[in-house]
């Protein structure tokens, strides 16, 4: 369910006009936020079944750790700034 939901947030992000990928590795989620730590990515979205039942989204600054539990909408306009 997660990894749908997950292809269809990053579909918004894009039209959005922001550059996305989707870790669909299977690793862990620190595995996976240790490698965009590796890549300099700035942000990451974090999309479990959690966030999901909220209707919400996970948005990780990845210079001060830093999250916050968003809309998808909002997660965007953030990523906008």
């Amino acid at each position: 369910k997660t990894i749908g939901k997950s292809i269809e947030i990053a579909e918004e992000l894009r039209k959005a006009g922001i550059n996305c990928d989707i870790d669909l590795s299977g690793r862990s989620i620190w595995k996976s936020l240790e490698y965009a730590g590796k890549l300099d990515i700035p942000f990451a979205l974090i999309v479990g079944q959690q966030e999901l039942d909220q209707g919400k989204v996970k948005l990780r600054d990845m210079l001060t750790g830093n999250e916050e539990l968003l809309t998808v909408e909002k997660a965007i306009a953030k990523l906008r700034q």
